[in-house]
């Protein structure tokens, strides 16, 4: 499967890379390095140096790779700076994910998986947190979130709620970490790039709502 993954060179975002490699999709990462590093997106995938507020890189990129799906993982995730400047976080992470969505649109691409955040719950109920629990967000980092989860209604998107992931990044001599990072963390890639259903749709909810992943492991998101 060939796939275009934003934000391929952060932390996550790599991470992604170097599994959807291992298991043999054909992927090519856009980033616009500003938290990213060049060094983390492996030798044998081409890096795209770009803005997703940038349509005609999009564009560009979109018709030259022709990707089947996009990993959507650019955005601003520090919830403190949020609140000091919501406005970058409501460009970034709400607007312009939505001119990734009008480039993919417009390019013929209808499978995205939205990487999203367990800050839409705000503070939790309970854990771990489920995916029907309210969506509460205590900051403009989860409120941007949400609204780009908004974006994405109704385009045939899958969204997973990220986690705090540690330890997917790390030498060879401490695999088994890595690995058990790896599985908890990208069991929804992997499963979305094996087997997606071409008629597959988000559930049929309020255009706000999280539609649910395709086939959740465990059906709880983990904090």
């Amino acid at each position: 499967m060939r796939v275009l993954v934003t934000g391929g060179a952060g932390y996550v975002g790599a991470t992604a890379v170097r599994s959807l490699r291992a298991e043999g999709h054909e992927v090519v990462v856009y980033d616009n390095l500003s938290k990213g590093h060049r060094e983390a997106v492996p030798s044998d995938v081409v890096l795209l140096t770009g803005d997703i507020a940038e349509r005609s890189k999009l564009d560009a990129a979109l018709r030259e790779h022709r990707p089947e799906a996009v990993l959507h993982f650019a955005a601003s995730i520090e919830a403190g700076e949020s609140m000091r400047t919501p406005e970058k976080y409501f460009r970034n992470n709400s607007a312009w994910t939505l001119t990734l969505l009008e480039a993919m649109m417009a390019n013929g691409v209808g499978k995205l998986i939205f990487s999203s955040t367990a800050a839409l719950y705000g503070e939790p109920r309970h854990i771990p947190i489920v995916e029907t629990d309210p969506l509460e967000p205590t900051n403009a980092y989860g409120e941007s979130k949400l609204v780009g989860n908004g974006c994405c209604y109704g385009l045939g998107v899958y969204t997973a709620s990220g986690m705090r992931v540690c330890g997917t990044s790390m030498p060879q001599d401490q695999t088994a970490t890595r690995e058990s990072a790896i599985n908890r963390s990208l069991t929804w890639s992997r499963l979305y790039c094996k087997q997606q259903p071409e008629n597959a749709s988000p559930s049929p909810s309020m255009a706000l709502t999280i539609p649910r992943p395709m086939a959740p492991a465990s059906g709880t998101i983990s904090t």
